[in-house]
């Protein structure tokens, strides 16, 4: 089940990008779920190393996710104004 999830966010997240590229979807849609799928890639990848015991890796990796979700909440809302 974590091998599948690990390897289905990163294959929608490019799908998404192309998407995006292309114009088939809207790019800013696009690119800010393909950022908010890296935040939760990195929370997961935490939380994946804190199971294996690698205490100090996993700080930083769910630091970075959370870092990166909220760059992503706070770039879409100064967006808006």
């Amino acid at each position: 089940m974590k091998k599948g999830i690990k390897t289905l966010l990163p294959i929608v997240s490019i799908i998404l990008l192309v998407l995006g590229l292309f114009n088939i979807v809207d790019s800013d849609v696009a690119l800010s779920i393909a950022v908010l799928i890296s935040g939760v890639s990195s929370i997961l990848n935490g939380y994946s190393s804190y199971v294996k015991e690698k205490k100090k890796e996993s700080i930083l990796l769910i630091l970075t996710g959370l870092f990166i979700i909220i760059l992503l909440i706070l770039t879409l809302f100064l967006r808006n104004l």
